[in-house]
């Protein structure tokens, strides 16, 4: 608004000096006029027609032209009105601009001074402050000096000498008090004091063990109740393939023998884990005896009948029989070599023998030969072709 008022005075000023030009002007054109025409109380000129035609037509030109700048004139009076209109409206928004800029500097300085009165109130507040830390700092400091001479006097924390307070009615007699027991203290004599930082190791060091004692039994008893579900399990186990092998015992030693029966038995049926098995046998024509009163052909020919009975309960891919038909006749081999077949689809033998029926039944053949005195030299032969092996 302020800038408005400034600009409207320029242009105000700007009119008026046109306007001064303006009038001029016309006194002038209105002078020339006069003088060409003859003015009142001039003598009368007579020129030449061609003269008299261009003054003519410069009095119209300068007629127009007074004309023009009196149209120019109007115009800018009706401007002038305008901006002093215009003028006053601004003079007014100053004028009201101006009133508040007063209230607002009136206001800005109230502000002002309640401010400082705030910054003072705050310095104070400070002074206050600062007086409060060194206080707080200087009860501190008493306060870590009462908690070492605690530590020092007595070797007790403050937490542990809360626990020990009690009221004092009499001060004088408490103080009197101490000094007698300061005074048996030093009668006592030397004492250990690190007795009780010994106690405490000896206390951790004992917790400790404890610990480690009752974790000990713990895992003690835990290992006795699995080692009873273990045995419980085994003996379970046990009994059942014990019981099917006797079963299957008895059959493979009845083909065997051409009849009779065999049998296990356990020697302490209480504790079956560790006790001994006995095997009885009965050939045909025989009563029923241990093992031990058989002779040697019948001794093996029960073992074998034995392997043969394990073997089909628990079948496996590959077995080595060495010697095992050593103490057989011809006629038990032919048994044992007959009966061993059966197992040929699920097992594989490898047989170390000397006997020509149980060489018969091999596929193939292996033997050590000495052609030359100190050189061993192994042959093989293939008793068996295969029939696919052939034809392809």
């Amino acid at each position: 608004h302020v800038a408005g008022v400034v600009e409207h005075h320029r242009w105000q000023e700007g009119f008026q000096v046109q306007l001064q030009q303006l009038g001029h002007r016309i006194q002038n054109h209105t002078r020339t006029q006069n003088h060409h025409c003859g003015g009142e109380g001039q003598p009368t000129v007579f020129l030449p027609n061609n003269l008299i035609k261009i003054k003519k037509e410069e009095l119209l030109k300068n007629n127009k032209e007074i004309e023009n700048i009196t149209n120019e004139m109007l115009n800018l009076k009706e401007e002038i009105s305008k901006f002093t209109n215009l003028k006053e409206k601004q003079d007014k928004d100053f004028a009201m601009l101006k009133n508040e800029k007063d209230i607002l500097m009136e206001d800005y300085y109230f502000q002002q001074d309640k401010l400082n009165n705030i910054n003072e109130e705050i310095n104070e507040l400070g002074k206050v402050i600062n007086n409060w830390d060194l206080k707080e700092t200087k009860y501190s400091v008493q306060l870590d000096n009462i908690h070492s001479k605690l530590l020092e006097d007595y070797e007790l924390e403050y937490n542990e000498a809360l626990e020990l307070w009690i009221e004092i009615d009499d001060l004088d007699k408490a103080k009197n008090e101490v000094n007698k027991l300061k005074g048996k203290i030093k009668k006592i004599g030397t004492v250990n004091l690190n007795s009780i930082e010994e106690y405490k190791v000896v206390k951790n060091r004992f917790e400790f063990i404890s610990k480690q004692h009752e974790d000990l039994l713990l895992a003690k008893e835990n290992l006795h109740q699995v080692i009873m579900d273990m045995e419980s399990k085994m003996k379970n186990q046990f009994l059942y393939n014990f019981n099917k092998i006797n079963e299957e015992f008895n059959e493979v030693f009845a083909t065997l023998f051409d009849g009779g029966k065999a049998s296990l038995v356990l020697e302490d049926e209480e504790d079956i884990l560790t006790c001994g098995i006995e095997i009885k046998a009965q050939p045909p024509g025989k009563k029923l005896q241990n093992l031990t009163l058989l002779s040697g052909g019948e001794k093996s020919l029960t073992a074998v009948a034995l392997l043969f009975a394990i073997l089909k309960i628990k079948p496996t891919p590959f077995c080595i029989l060495d010697e095992i038909d050593a103490a057989l006749d011809e006629a038990n081999i032919s048994r044992y070599t007959n009966y061993l077949k059966n197992f040929f689809s699920n097992t594989q033998f490898i047989m170390i023998t000397h006997r020509k029926g149980t060489m018969e039944m091999a596929d193939v053949l292996y033997g050590v030969t000495m052609e030359e005195e100190g050189i061993s030299k192994i042959v093989s032969i293939k008793l068996t072709d295969n029939v696919e092996e052939i034809a392809s």
